[in-house]
């Protein structure tokens, strides 16, 4: 039941959950390492801490993405705002239905340029914020590129 429920959710929500689980495993077997090499359990105790939020925030992302709780947003990129380095970009703006929709980058997105599709995935009760030039959105789980098929 859960793999066929997880089989019905979006792959960018999939590679989300999946990321965090591995994250969860990842701190586990770091904590047992504490454990084992300086045998001493106050160490084990943050990393205990930081799996077990990571492991809730990947169930709640999945129990979210079942019920039908998380939207997509879908939009042509028109503009990418950019740090005064030029490398990292701070945000992007979308054009959804002839609105600007503008997005602060939450990390580095590889293959993002303006023209290109870009599908936003966040919770349905993510404030919007209105602008005078459109709408802002702060919060999101995931922003993906779309592959041209070209």
């Amino acid at each position: 039941m859960i793999k066929d429920n997880f089989k019905k959710i979006p792959e960018a929500i999939q590679k989300e959950i999946l990321k965090r689980i591995g994250y969860t495993a990842l701190v586990i077997i770091v904590s047992l390492i504490l454990i084992l090499t300086t045998k001493d359990w106050i160490l084990c105790f943050p990393c205990f801490f930081i799996s077990l939020y990571l492991l809730i925030s990947a169930i709640t992302l999945y129990i979210n993405s079942i019920k039908g709780k998380i939207i997509c947003i879908t939009g042509i990129c028109v503009e990418i705002e950019s740090s005064r380095l030029k490398r990292n970009g701070k945000s992007v703006s979308l054009d959804v239905d002839g609105k600007c929709v503008k997005l602060p980058f939450k990390r580095r997105i590889k293959g993002i340029e303006e023209g290109s599709m870009v599908s936003v995935y966040m919770n349905e009760k993510t404030k919007v914020y209105n602008n005078q030039l459109g709408f802002v959105i702060c919060d999101y789980y995931i922003l993906e590129v779309k592959k041209d098929n070209s």
